[in-house]
């Protein structure tokens, strides 16, 4: 699946923040499929503001000098629950703190 510019800088973000904090899916890092697949379901669950959410609580969190392993769980958390549908993302907060 190919991304539209306006996808594609956001999308390539996701996959290095994964990449970088998520070390516990490693079984999934490297597959382009999850990452697609994860990423699509966040922004169908939680929409662009909630992505760009995700993206300001890492760099929020990045700021503030935030253990990885605390960052790690957060996202986590996040990206796990993109399948139920009563799990309110912890990140949504940090969408006045994303910058491009």
């Amino acid at each position: 699946m190919e991304y539209n510019k306006k996808y594609k800088n956001l999308f390539t973000k996701y996959c290095e923040i994964v990449k970088r904090y998520l070390i516990n899916y490693n079984k999934y890092l490297n597959n382009k499929y999850w990452l697609m697949w994860s990423f699509d379901q966040y922004v169908a669950k939680s929409g662009l503001k909630g992505l760009k959410g995700l993206l300001g609580f890492v760099q929020w969190s990045e700021k503030h000098k935030m253990d990885k392993s605390w960052i790690g769980g957060c996202l986590g958390h996040d990206i796990n629950g993109i399948e139920n549908k009563y799990l309110s993302p912890r990140s949504s907060g940090y969408f006045k703190y994303y910058k491009k």
